[in-house]
């Protein structure tokens, strides 16, 4: 688009500087410079929107990573808990059937007397 403002410049350029040219051409002309321009402004003005909404989503993106990595590490620490836990439990399970096999023993030997 710039490329054509710069030549339609040119073209009014060249024609300002011959003197056979007729009014309603230039009108016409400068109507597609004008238009051309009006193009332009729009343009700029949705892409410095865009940069800004990329800004803007690249800060929310930056703090989401933020919060995946602290609730990776919570339910990381959850897990090494829940894991130790079950190890403690294995272990007082094995020292309870090893005392309820030692209490069977001794009642036996109890009824046995």
């Amino acid at each position: 688009m710039c490329q054509r403002l710069t030549f339609l410049e040119e073209e009014v350029k060249k024609m300002k500087a011959s003197s056979g040219q007729s009014s309603a051409v230039q009108e016409q002309t400068n109507a597609e410079v004008a238009k051309l321009r009006a193009d332009l402004e729009k343009s700029t003005k949705r892409l410095e929107a865009e940069r800004d909404k990329s800004s803007r989503q690249a800060t929310l993106l930056a703090q989401l990573n933020k919060q995946v990595a602290t609730f990776n590490n919570k339910i990381e620490s959850t897990n090494v808990r829940k894991n130790r836990d079950i190890e403690d439990l294995n272990l007082k399970n094995k020292e309870a059937r090893a005392l309820a096999q030692r209490l069977k023993e001794v009642e036996d030997f109890l009824v046995a007397e």
